[in-house]
């Protein structure tokens, strides 16, 4: 039997595996910074703006 295509084969197969694995990391890291930064940067509301519940329009307020 001849090894050479068998260690190609495997060393294709951990080349592989390697540049998935690294791809991977990059993409990871690539998108926590993207949502650490826009976290960051939005204004995020919690509850109800009261604003605008209190604000009632003509139509809903009662003549008395």
């Amino acid at each position: 039997m001849n090894e050479h295509p068998e260690l190609a084969t495997a060393l294709l197969a951990v080349a592989f595996s390697a540049v998935v694995l690294v791809t991977g990391q990059l993409y990871m890291e690539h998108r926590t910074t993207q949502e650490m930064r826009v976290t960051q940067q939005a204004s995020v509301k919690e509850g109800v703006d009261l604003r605008r519940v209190s604000q009632v329009s003509p139509y809903m307020r009662s003549e008395r």
